[in-house]
């Protein structure tokens, strides 16, 4: 899995930044991806047991902050109310000039190509900002992070724009939850072929960010 390949690729630079070079060689660089679970529950091969030995009693803790620092804090089992998640939709990317159509985060050109999809437990759901209602999607749990909600921001277009109007709507979920006591981070770490078929996404539309929510522990 690609993503999973990414964050392990990010914690070894951190543990590399950490280390002497031969010693990081030794230990750290050869580590392979198995499974993913959330930040957690993360299996990595070694090359023998003599390497898995040294890498469980002297780098495990550096190995865990390392993942802390690339996937972000950890989330409390508390998940945050409908009205909550109403809120924070109308705040990220929801109309607030009617007579227009016009929306709370700028677009290139007014596109207004980002669309949101809220990954919870029981479901995936499109936002729509007209009725400012969700859509369900698809009934299988599509987050991409231990988080209680995932917001996937999806472009219509995969141009020099989209990740800009996609930053755009990222930033105005961060300032949100900043301002709510809500917790959330900003990652580009998805399985984007998950993703694409789950949200039965067409043509060029892509996942170009994922807003991780909840109240931090």
């Amino acid at each position: 899995m690609d993503s999973f390949k990414d964050v392990l690729e990010a914690a070894q630079m951190y543990c590399k930044a950490q280390m002497a070079e031969p010693t990081y060689n030794l230990y750290i660089d050869g580590l392979e991806p198995i499974s993913f679970e959330d930040s957690s529950h993360i299996t990595l091969s070694v090359r023998n047991d003599f390497i898995c030995k040294i890498v469980t009693d002297r780098y495990l803790g550096l190995l865990k902050e390392a993942f802390k620092s690339v996937l972000g804090f950890a989330f409390s089992r508390r998940k945050p109310t409908m009205q909550d998640l109403s809120d924070l939709l109308y705040a990220a990317n929801g109309i607030n000039r009617p007579e227009s159509g016009k929306r709370t985060a700028p677009s290139a050109l007014n596109r207004q190509d980002i669309k949101i999809y809220v990954c919870l437990p029981e479901g995936a759901y499109l936002y729509n900002a007209k009725r400012h209602s969700l859509e369900l999607v698809n009934k299988a749990d599509l987050r991409q992070s231990e988080a209680p909600v995932c917001l996937v921001l999806v472009s219509d277009y995969n141009d020099r724009w989209s990740g800009l109007d996609a930053g755009i709507v990222s930033q105005n979920i961060s300032i949100f939850c900043a301002g709510t006591g809500l917790g959330t981070y900003p990652h580009t770490t998805m399985d984007v072929s998950e993703l694409k078929a789950g949200l039965k996404l067409k043509g060029q539309q892509t996942p170009m960010i994922c807003n991780s929510v909840g109240f931090a522990k």
